[in-house]
This record gives structure tokens, sequence and C-alpha cells, in this order.
């Protein structure tokens, strides 16, 4: 979690500058370092989300993480951006707030952690033997 959490610190400090790398324009940074910085914060969870799941998968339990996955990306993530975006829609925004895309990658990020992290504590991936 060292590496992830050093990252994060990096992107939310640095961000700015890193994407002044590519480009001048000021508007185009500001957007990008805004998503950038919402995504950052889903790193840790991300890697949780990996270690845990590799364990299991190690371990010889490669169903529960792939359900894992599919829930969270497909069947989570898909609506509730859909939902965050229309939701955000105004007369000013009339395709809605373009931040809530990455806040709900940030969400299921977050909720996939916490999923992977329970089905790794109830231990059913003990119980399974590699071959």
């Amino acid at each position: 979690m060292g590496i992830s959490t050093v990252l994060t610190a990096l992107i939310l400090i640095f961000g700015r500058y890193l994407m002044g790398i590519f480009t001048t324009t000021e508007a185009l940074i500001t957007l990008s370092n805004n998503m950038m910085r919402i995504l950052a914060l889903g790193y840790i969870a991300m890697e949780v989300t990996q270690c845990l799941s590799g364990i299991m998968r190690g371990a010889g339990d490669t169903v529960t993480p792939m359900w894992i996955s599919i829930v969270v990306s497909v069947l989570l993530r898909v609506p509730l951006a859909y939902l965050m975006v229309n939701l955000t829609k105004t007369p000013d925004l009339p395709q809605g707030n373009c931040y809530m895309m990455q806040l709900s990658m940030l969400v299921t990020w977050v909720t996939g952690a916490f999923i992977t992290f329970l089905m790794y504590r109830v231990g059913r991936w003990k119980g399974k033997s590699v071959i």
C-alpha cells in the first residue's frame, strides 16, 4: 500500500505540473488535474482490491474475484455513472457534470475494495487448493 499512497500523494501535490508537460491550455490543465485528483483517491482502494484478489486467486479461488469484478464494473459502475451524469444535467450543463464519470469510478473502486475485503475475511478461499 505504500507505493500507491506515495503515488496518490504525488498526483495530488504535483498533478497540475504533470499535466503542464502535455499541454499549455489552462482550461485543459485544470480539467485534467481535477479528474486526476478524483481518480487518485481510488488508487489505494484499487491496490487493496488487487492484492486481496491476487491472494484469493493464488489460493485457487478464482471465481470470487471474478464475480466481484463483474458486479462492481458492469452491474454497479455503468448504471451509477449513467445516473450520476443524468442527475447533474442543468441548462448550463446539458450533458451533465463531466466529473461524475470519475466520481462513479471512485465510488465503485472503493465499493469493490470493501466487498473484496469482506470476502477475504470470510475466508472461503482458504478451503481451496491448487493442484
